[in-house]
C-alpha cells in the first residue's frame, strides 16, 4: 500500500464516521460471527435429534466429525 492509498483510505474513513458510521462494526461482527464447529453443533442438537432416527443421527455425526470440521471446522459462519 502506497502512503497516497493509506491517506484516501484514511479520509474514507473519517468520511464514515462524520457520517455517524462506526468502521470497526464490521470487524467486531465478523469476529463474533459463530465458527462451522459451532453450526454443526447446533445443527445436531436443535434440528437432527429432534427430527431424525438414532441411525441417521450417527451417520451425521460421522460425516461432520470425520469431513466437515476438520476442513472447515475453524471457518467463520
Amino acid at each position: 500500500m502506497t502512503v497516497e492509498q493509506a491517506r484516501s483510505l484514511a479520509q474514507e474513513w473519517l468520511a464514515e464516521v462524520r457520517r455517524g458510521g462506526d468502521p470497526g462494526a464490521g470487524k467486531a461482527a465478523a469476529r463474533a460471527a459463530p465458527t462451522v464447529k459451532e453450526l454443526c453443533e447446533k445443527f445436531m442438537e436443535d434440528h437432527s435429534k429432534q427430527r431424525n432416527k438414532p441411525s441417521t443421527q450417527v451417520g451425521y455425526q460421522k460425516c461432520i466429525n470425520n469431513n466437515i470440521i476438520p476442513l472447515l471446522g475453524r471457518m467463520k459462519v
